[in-house]
């Protein structure tokens, strides 16, 4: 078995191979039409007559594919999506505080050595009781101390929504800043108290492995400011609904009539936590006949679907067939694989066209020599008339001509050796790729240079 030569694959000479094959493709989409058209009204009158004949209380099965199951998939996230922003929203205690009216309670926390050592020691230490301090304020059980106070209402004390009032600034000297921000003054300060008699309470336990490290408030503040940071923050929480919305506006207008009645069922399913992308849903069955145009509908759609599985398969079968291809497919092919000068394209038997091709041959010899030898890698596939043409016209003008096969011939390598303008000559749809590289091959192994590439186009492929 012959190995395939490595090409270069076109996509547009790909997809012109693949629309030359139309007649095909019209057919097959004709005999597939009708015969699958046949076929869905069969399907469609067999399922209306059982459906008829089954009790009021049955149930048929709904299922979606493709783009309806993305759909219906991405409805039910962007309706959790915006369920949950919702209840953010509602209960997140930061994104109800003024932006511009934001009250601030502050508790400066300073650590100190209580005995003098060297000053990488001191700020080591200085350090550890930040880091020891900063995981106390920034752990759940904080959280927890404080919604045990019932300082806020039940529906905004959990854990998450608290943690975002909280916020530290750390300074390498050995301080920690405690920031608490609220939506009026007097929370403001009763969560600075709770964080302030949390850590006086947890002090010993956290500090006590530290020897010589002591804590002390430095300064304690309530303050209004404006947080432009919080007010665009607040902002993209709205933006971002907006934008949850519009999505899910968009994605039920996609939606067809079998994907909403699917997705009604999903709702039901997901809210009792099973429901599957993709899982089979049943709903009772609608007896009533849709009457001839909705059959003729229905059978149209089976069939279409066919016609387009088939219509991909005959791309992607011809694309194949043309990538796979063990022949000469287009003559700058020549050019691409091997580095050779493609002279000319013949496609017929013009005169003036030969005499052309005669002059461009002869200023493509090389100096002081009167002789050409053309080689194919398969003499047999070659339009002998062309050749015998050319010959005729380069003889006239005084030039020698040979004609040989390229592959493992006596004759062919002696006539290399003495040749100094060789070109090859090739067939499109004839030619295997294969026989032209073991030819070019044969010609290189003697260090000789290839003038040219006549190639010919006559037969349609």
């Amino acid at each position: 078995m012959e190995k395939q030569a490595d090409r270069i694959i076109h996509l547009d000479d790909m997809l012109l191979y693949i629309l030359e094959q139309w007649k095909i493709l019209i057919a097959g989409i004709i005999i597939i039409g009708i015969v699958f058209g046949g076929m869905g009204m069969v399907i469609v009158n067999k399922k209306y007559k059982t459906a008829s004949e089954m009790n009021n209380d049955a149930v048929k099965e709904i299922s979606v594919s493709g783009s309806d199951l993305i759909n219906v998939d991405m409805i039910l996230y962007l309706e959790k999506a915006i369920k949950n922003q919702k209840e953010y929203n509602a209960n997140s205690i930061l994104m109800k505080i003024n932006p511009f009216e934001k009250r601030v309670a502050s508790i400066r926390y300073q650590f100190q050595v209580t005995e003098d050592i060297d000053p990488e020691l001191n700020e080591d230490k200085l350090a550890q009781g930040v880091k020891a301090y900063q995981n106390v304020l920034r752990s759940k059980e904080i959280c927890d101390y404080i919604k045990k106070l019932s300082l806020i209402e039940d529906d905004n004390n959990e854990v998450r929504y608290l943690k975002e009032l909280i916020s530290l600034e750390i300074d390498i000297q050995g301080t920690v800043t405690v920031n608490v921000c609220a939506p009026d003054e007097q929370l403001a300060q009763d969560l600075k108290e709770a964080i302030k008699d949390y850590l006086d309470d947890k002090c010993e336990k956290v500090l006590g492995k530290y020897s010589n490290l002591t804590v002390k408030i430095d300064s304690e503040s309530v303050i209004t400011v404006v947080d432009i940071g919080l007010h665009n923050q607040q902002t993209a929480q709205y933006n971002n609904m907006q934008n949850l919305r519009s999505m899910l506006e968009a994605r039920r207008l996609d939606l067809s009539d079998e994907a909403k009645q699917y997705l009604a069922l999903a709702k039901k399913v997901s809210k009792e936590g099973n429901y599957k992308s993709g899982q089979p849903l049943y709903a009772e069955i609608d007896h009533q006949d849709t009457g001839v145009s909705g059959k003729l509908y229905e059978a149209g759609i089976y069939a279409f679907k066919r016609v387009v599985l088939f219509a991909c398969l005959f791309i992607v079968w011809f694309g194949l067939r043309y990538m796979w291809s063990t022949k000469l497919m287009y003559a700058y092919d020549l050019r691409e694989m091997n580095g050779i000068r493609v002279v000319e394209v013949l496609s017929d038997l013009d005169a003036n066209m030969i005499c052309v091709l005669a002059e461009k041959i002869t200023v493509c010899l090389a100096d002081g020599s009167n002789d050409v030898l053309f080689i194919s890698s398969d003499m047999a596939r070659i339009n002998i008339s062309i050749l015998e043409s050319l010959k005729t016209a380069l003889i006239k003008k005084g030039i020698s001509v040979e004609c040989l096969s390229g592959m493992d011939d006596a004759k062919m390598l002696n006539c290399v050796k003495d040749s100094k303008n060789i070109i090859i000559v090739e067939s499109i749809g004839q030619s295997k790729y294969s026989r032209i590289k073991k030819c070019i091959d044969n010609i290189y192994c003697f260090n000789k240079e290839i003038a040219g590439a006549l190639v010919i186009k006559l037969d349609k492929r």
